[in-house]
């Protein structure tokens, strides 16, 4: 795989660290919140362990010596002993999780549409450098724009009190947020969403124009676009646990879902950009043309298509 457009992986890479870089150095804005949050939108519960825990539960937990702890535990169920225990508050997909759908399997499918490819086995409408380099671009991209708006909103997540019991008076904390799922004001948009979506539906898209040049039974071409369809699929998955998991509002993850997918479609649009036009290749014919005949089924010189 030849990377012809090293060039472009250089600007993005490099436009996208100078700009992460300057995101993590904003000012954050702390969205304002309402003294009677405790029973309003904010009151949600986080899991530690296998029960719910609310703020109120938690409050108490550090007080005392280890016998009345063990008389808080009793009266407040699990909740003091899962904390106290270094217990961190659950989610369905982890950011390790969220690691392999975003990187493994567009990885894998990026690898393994290269080598059919060559085999000549798949139909690869884009080039396996270009293919590439837009998926960069996407998960690039949106990252930083994610990072951007989550600093500028400050929006406290659903879960944000309990959270902060959590972060004061959790031993594996230390009063830090290094390993939790998010920052409790991080709430705006979701970054599980916008990353899976990004990252997936780029896949999809990749994968998608692929399908266009299948030759088979029909079926086979069902089945292909069936499969296509279950990448951005996982992305609303992955949207819902957090919903369910309370660490996003509904608005979050459709944002998430909306950054994510604007990110995929621009990074398709730059991968699936051809050569220059008036680009000389060294034996009489434009690079644009080459490009062309290779990816579209055209006659393999101009010369030819007169």
């Amino acid at each position: 795989m030849r990377l012809q457009r090293w060039k472009e992986y250089a600007i993005v890479i490099v436009t996208t660290q100078i700009l992460y870089a300057i995101g993590k150095s904003m000012t954050f804005y702390a969205q304002y919140l309402p003294a009677d949050a405790e029973n309003q939108q904010h009151s949600f519960p986080v899991k530690l362990g296998d029960v719910w825990c609310t703020a109120k539960q938690l409050a108490p937990c550090s007080i005392g010596s280890p016998a009345i702890q063990a008389i808080l535990a009793a009266a407040h169920g699990d909740c003091c002993a899962q904390l106290l225990a270094g217990e961190l508050p659950h989610e369905q997909v982890s950011t390790w999780t969220l690691a392999a759908l975003v990187l493994v399997m567009p990885s894998v499918l990026l690898v393994a549409r290269h080598f059919a490819s060559k085999a000549g086995r798949y139909p690869a409408r884009l080039p396996s450098g270009d293919a590439l380099l837009g998926f960069v671009a996407s998960v690039s991209w949106v990252g930083v724009v994610t990072l951007f708006i989550k600093k500028a909103v400050g929006r406290p997540r659903p879960n944000f009190l309990a959270l902060g019991e959590v972060i004061a008076q959790s031993p594996a904390l230390g009063g830090g947020t290094g390993r939790l799922g998010g920052n409790p004001r991080y709430s705006f948009p979701s970054g599980h969403a916008s990353t899976s979506m990004a990252a997936l539906l780029y896949g999809a898209l990749v994968a998608w124009g692929d399908a266009g040049a299948l030759r088979g039974p029909r079926w086979q071409r069902t089945l292909a676009v069936t499969l296509i369809l279950v990448l951005p699929f996982l992305s609303l998955w992955v949207g819902v646990t957090r919903i369910q998991d309370y660490w996003h509002f509904q608005d979050d993850v459709a944002a998430g879902w909306l950054v994510g997918a604007l990110s995929a479609v621009l990074g398709h649009a730059l991968a699936a950009q051809p050569p220059p036009l008036q680009h000389d290749d060294g034996d009489g014919g434009s690079a644009r043309y080459h490009y062309l005949s290779q990816h579209l089924q055209l006659p393999n010189s101009p010369e030819a298509a007169v």
